[in-house]
């Protein structure tokens, strides 16, 4: 008898769980698509994260060249404090012709996740003086290798494709198969032409090496005075 009731026992749980197993789903929606924008991995990466697209119509190229962002800090799992290094290249003043120097600037990224909605970064200049927001970017794609971020769209760009920018893992630029997944959702979702930045401009940042951290180019500015 006891042995019975055990089995009873048994078949009603079974009974249960297959009730309450999730129906497989017949058809896929093209909103599925928000489901594979998960930047923190790669926001909150111990290693630095190179530019390596941006579409060309947004991209200033005599502002910045070689653009890396180096993880400082994150105040939360959802929020990371990264500092953008680049060299600006030399250009003409009324002077003359400038010569190259270093630049940072330091943002802040908060995970912005919002139900049935797109994963969207937002992007906070951080300066001694103010704090300045550039609005939520809409992640198109991210994993720990790679991710694709939306500019907000102007009321211009609205009916239009999004300029997008394309950042990835220093361990991985020389292999590209590791992300090519990233640069095909670039080219195929955001505005083109799009400025193949790392490649175009590899041979002046080899050439002139890593930016110096903030600290040792105020130092060097301390000492050529």
């Amino acid at each position: 008898m006891g042995v019975v009731r055990v089995l009873v026992i048994l078949l009603a749980s079974a009974a249960v769980m297959a009730t309450n197993k999730k129906p497989v789903r017949e058809l896929l929606p093209h909103r599925d698509l928000r489901k594979f924008g998960e930047p923190s991995q790669l926001l909150g990466s111990p290693y630095d994260l190179v530019l390596m697209l941006v579409s060309e119509h947004l991209w200033i190229r005599d502002n910045y060249k070689c653009m890396k962002s180096k993880f400082v800090n994150n105040e939360t799992d959802q929020s990371f404090i990264r500092r953008s290094k680049f060299w600006v290249p030399p250009h003409r003043t009324s002077n003359g012709t400038s010569d190259k120097h270093p630049g940072n600037l330091t943002y802040k990224y908060d995970v912005i996740r919002r139900t049935g909605d797109y994963t969207k970064v937002n992007i906070t200049l951080i300066s001694s003086t103010a704090n300045y927001s550039f609005g939520e970017h809409t992640v198109q794609y991210a994993d720990d290798v790679c991710m694709v971020l939306e500019f907000p769209k102007t009321a211009s760009y609205i009916f239009r494709k999004p300029r997008c920018t394309m950042w990835v893992l220093n361990t991985t630029v020389e292999t590209q198969n590791k992300y090519r997944h990233c640069k095909f959702i670039l080219l195929a979702t955001c505005k083109t032409p799009i400025y193949n930045l790392y490649e175009y401009e590899r041979d002046d940042c080899q050439k002139w090496g890593e930016p110096p951290e903030p600290s040792e180019f105020d130092a060097n500015k301390s000492n050529h005075c």
